[in-house]
């Protein structure tokens, strides 16, 4: 008796702590402390594999992280012990999304609907993807009969506002997103959305002032710390650590392979462009923005035996982990590509600080570096929403200047070490001359030419970075010398660009 009544204790408090293991979790995650709440979870887990309300956190932390496959995973757990919780097939259609798994994405929307065909959310979900594809025709019919409780009515709005720019209706968008665009009680995610729409149906519309008010509010409403000394330091390092020297003196892997591709530059340079330029060869595929390598410089204590994180672990780089890490890329590469590719690309926005590290991982990789006008590309970030847990910078015009100055200070010391080929790419060379730009890009990856790679925008692909709508077009000029339009407006980002970095 007594054995039984210890052995409930026991279970009571492992459910007592289970308990406040997630409290603390949910408490983290809210902070956005993920690496705390990450750790909370896992120790939920670790008393109770099968809580489903630490999985789902799980899955929320991974998406954060941008660690879609283990997302995945942890929603298909979910799924295991809930597999009539039409959310989560809903979860899992965002996740396809972006993975650029349009077919995927629907599939998933129609089986959260056949759970729950009154779904409003799913139904709105499913008119994005019809948007992503061009159809919005399809999207507007979905939506127009949709009965929605009050708290889904300012998504029904973005959704509408979002087929009504894309579909060039712009005067519409701007409408739509008046309604709800500074109602503060509309969730900060859904107006932020709003704005940057509305800011870029009036730079359609060719209201500078109104656009640059839009983008402002979009910025700020997401807006989180960002310490530019910091970030120097950070770059500091990275180049003081990769001297030619130490090049010389770290282990190699023994990799021949020229698969690998890498491209780098500041976001809104061009990466999309010219991956999709490379995808449209028949021997080429465009892997998006991989975060295999960020993941092993990130987690670089996993792999060496030593405290040291990023760089200066890898003085303990042997050449068999060197050997052992490479492996593994190229095999995910093989499985993304189905082995039908001579050449894959990778294009995450990291790459810039990881050329280091993929050096000595693929000595025989090549990389292509997107660079723009300034200004243009400053100004490009400040109208697009990019994850401010990752690119904090991006929400303010001063910060953006001064991290595009030192990236380009990062890319001149690349020049000097790295020891792999490098070829730079000017986006306005790229659209004043698209075949000229486009045959060297070809050439450079080694590959024959091919006529299709000049109708990338023909290509079935989808892309789901920012860029979607421009790459699934020909190429157009309208984006050059945008800034000129906005310049009484830039004052701090063309003083920062001016600055030394």
């Amino acid at each position: 008796m007594k054995a039984r009544q210890g052995g409930t204790r026991r279970r009571r408090s492992q459910q007592t702590l289970a308990r406040e293991d997630l409290q603390a979790a949910l408490s983290a995650f809210r902070k956005n402390n993920m690496y705390a709440a990450e750790a909370a979870c896992l120790r939920v887990l670790q008393r109770d594999r099968k809580n489903v309300d630490a999985l789902h956190l799980m899955a929320e932390i991974m998406e954060v992280h941008e660690r879609i496959d283990a997302a995945v995973s942890y929603y298909r757990k979910c799924l295991a012990h809930r597999p009539r919780e039409a959310s989560l097939y809903v979860a899992l259609a965002h996740l396809s999304l972006r993975q650029g798994r349009t077919d995927d994405a629907l599939a998933e929307l129609d089986k959260a609907l056949t759970l729950k065909p009154d779904l409003a959310a799913a139904v709105i979900d499913k008119a994005f993807v019809y948007d992503r594809l061009g159809q919005y025709d399809a999207a507007r019919a979905l939506l127009e009969h949709l009965a929605v409780p009050d708290e889904l009515r300012p998504y029904l709005a973005l959704c509408h506002c979002t087929i009504a720019h894309n579909d060039r209706h712009y005067e519409k968008a701007v409408e739509l997103a008046d309604t709800y665009v500074r109602d503060e009680r509309v969730n900060a995610k859904t107006r932020v959305e709003l704005a940057f729409l509305r800011g870029r149906a009036f730079d359609k519309l060719g209201d500078a002032q109104r656009a640059m008010e839009s983008w402002t509010l979009a910025n700020q409403l997401m807006r989180r710390p960002f310490d530019p000394p910091s970030y120097r330091r950070d770059i500091d390092e990275v180049i003081r650590f990769f001297s030619r020297n130490m090049f010389d003196a770290l282990p190699r892997s023994t990799s021949a392979s020229e698969v690998p591709v890498f491209i780098a530059g500041m976001p809104r340079s061009g990466t999309t462009l010219t991956e999709q330029i490379i995808d449209a060869h028949p021997k080429g595929f465009g892997a998006g923005e991989l975060k295999d390598i960020e993941l092993v410089r990130n987690n670089l204590q996993d792999h060496l035996p030593v405290p040291d994180p990023y760089p200066r672990g890898l003085c303990h780089l042997t050449k068999e982990k060197a050997d052992e890490l490479a492996a593994a890329y190229l095999q995910r590469l093989d499985e993304l590509s189905a082995g039908a590719a001579d050449r894959v690309v990778n294009k995450s926005l990291e790459n810039p600080r990881n050329l280091g590290l993929i050096a000595l991982l693929f000595p025989r990789a090549r990389v292509i570096y997107c660079r723009r006008d300034p200004a243009d590309n400053c100004l490009s970030i400040f109208m697009n929403r990019f994850n401010p847990a990752k690119h904090a910078y991006a929400t303010d015009l001063r910060n953006i200047g001064f991290v595009y100055r030192q990236s380009e200070r990062l890319l001149d010391h690349w020049k000097g070490v790295l020891g792999l080929p490098i070829l730079e790419v000017r986006y306005e060379d790229l659209v004043a001359n698209q075949e000229q730009v486009s045959r060297r890009i070809i050439e450079f990856c080694g590959l024959e030419w091919d006529d299709r790679c000049l109708r990338f925008h023909e290509s079935e692909r989808a892309v789901m970075t920012l860029s979607y709508h421009q790459v699934s077009r020909p190429i157009y000029q309208s984006a050059v010398a945008r800034y000129r339009k906005y310049e009484a407006h830039l004052g701090p980002l063309l003083e920062a660009l001016r600055e030394e970095a």
